[in-house]
């Protein structure tokens, strides 16, 4: 998992290894599709890539996450010699983690598709009662600390 961040006009490269940065020592803890949790100077942070905040009074953008925990399927919209950009079907725009995926980030490929299954696992979630968000089968947890 790696990340790329610009702290106050300089970039940095965080990994799971603690870097030092403007703001103290940081590392990327979980990476989950393009939002992840950062440890910045032993605070817990959440963050979305693309996204500017505001940290200890310092200008902080994410600029890039790779190395994703959890596979994502996605509708490739454009083929290059070197990488492809994909858009998530339920994306009503094209995420830029979606514009630019290498080729060492591809692991598998769909060879077929049974439309509308996802309704099944709605319907049956609707009628057993669960709460929570029905679209989530993985077991890591969400970040409900905010910068």
């Amino acid at each position: 998992m790696e990340s790329t961040v610009t702290i106050d006009g300089e970039t940095y490269r965080l990994t799971e290894e603690s870097s030092d940065t403007s703001l103290g020592p940081a590392k990327v803890t979980s990476i989950d599709g393009n939002r992840a949790v950062f440890e910045i100077d032993g605070n817990t942070v959440s963050v979305m890539e693309g996204a500017s905040y505001n940290v200890n009074g310092a200008d902080m953008r994410v600029n890039e996450l790779s190395g994703m925990d959890i596979p994502i399927v996605h509708r490739v919209v454009e083929k290059r010699e070197d990488s492809l950009a994909t858009k998530g079907d339920a994306n009503p725009d094209q995420l830029d983690f979606e514009k630019d995926i290498k080729p060492e980030q591809v692991h598998g490929r769909i060879f077929f598709r049974i439309p509308k299954i996802g309704g099944v696992k709605l319907v049956a979630m609707d009628l057993i009662g669960a709460t929570g968000d029905p679209l989530r089968v993985d077991t890591f947890g969400s970040c409900s600390q905010e910068i």
